[in-house]
């Protein structure tokens, strides 16, 4: 029985296209062109392997590859990243988010079926698959450009605020992790390692900011003042009086919140101070 490839890419040109190359090459293939309802896909049809497009709208590629992570291992799935980046963001994204590994987008089908039958050979020998065997020469990141990276946790209930804020950081050259609810990110505070900045959108549900904060505080003081409110209209009461971080307004204009993501991480985290 040939072995299910599930394709996920709002690129309509690439589904057919990908399509087209692994039904030639015997496989049995499903498409998907919305990012919703891939992670039901993978329960219900259990793949050999997903092939997920980075750059989508609402949800990329590597937020499905981290909150599909436990079904996927529950079904045999390979998570893989396809996309035309480059080969040091992409190896990145895969440690972030706990895909299996990456295949870049080309043009050349004899490379790209070469990497699918490797992984999936690697998937039935019991071989451990992983992103360097797919791209063997992909640079690591120089021992400088590990100093300047921050690892930045990304707080917010909506995913669309995440996804805009991920990618903001991530062009700004830091690792960018993200949570939903308040009991996520104080989770992630208190692993290890923890965050460099902590970016929290102020209108958590059911007093969640103040829980946040709260637990930041009992864990480091500093890791309190690394922390950075970003108020909605009408949430600035929110904010606790004495908070030693930053605060800073959502602003509607993109250009300008990059402008502010980039002065703050461009700190060292120590030396984060309250702004008026």
């Amino acid at each position: 029985m040939s072995s299910t490839i599930l394709v996920v890419d709002d690129s309509e040109i690439v589904l057919a296209v990908t399509r087209t190359v692994l039904e030639g090459a015997g496989y049995r293939v499903l498409t998907q062109a919305k990012a919703a309802g891939s992670v039901s896909l993978i329960v219900s049809e259990r793949p050999a392997l997903v092939l997920l497009d980075v750059n989508m709208p609402a949800l990329s590629g590597d937020m499905i590859a981290r909150i599909s992570a436990r079904t996927a291992n529950a079904t045999g799935t390979l998570v893989v990243l396809h996309s035309s980046l480059s080969d040091d963001v992409l190896q990145r994204l895969v440690t972030e988010s706990g895909a299996h590994a990456y295949i870049r987008k080309t043009d050349n089908t004899y490379s790209f079926l070469t990497q699918v039958r490797r992984l999936l050979g690697e998937k039935a020998s019991g071989t451990h698959v992983s992103a360097s065997r797919v791209a063997a020469n992909a640079p690591p990141p120089s021992s400088s450009e590990r100093r300047q990276e921050r690892n930045v946790l990304l707080v917010d209930r909506d995913m669309t605020t995440l996804a805009t804020l991920r990618e903001i950081v991530r062009e700004l050259g830091h690792r960018a992790d993200f949570a939903l609810s308040a009991l996520q990110a104080m989770d992630k505070l208190r692993a290890s390692p923890r965050p460099d900045v902590t970016v929290i959108g102020s209108d958590m549900p059911d007093d969640g900011l103040s829980r946040l904060l709260r637990c930041a505080r009992e864990l480091d003081t500093d890791l309190l003042q690394c922390c950075v409110i970003l108020t909605t209209p009408g949430s600035s009461h929110l904010v606790p009086a004495g908070f030693p971080g930053v605060v800073l307004p959502k602003p509607a204009n993109a250009a300008a919140f990059r402008a502010a993501v980039a002065r703050l991480l461009d700190e060292r985290p120590p030396q984060l101070r309250a702004q008026s």
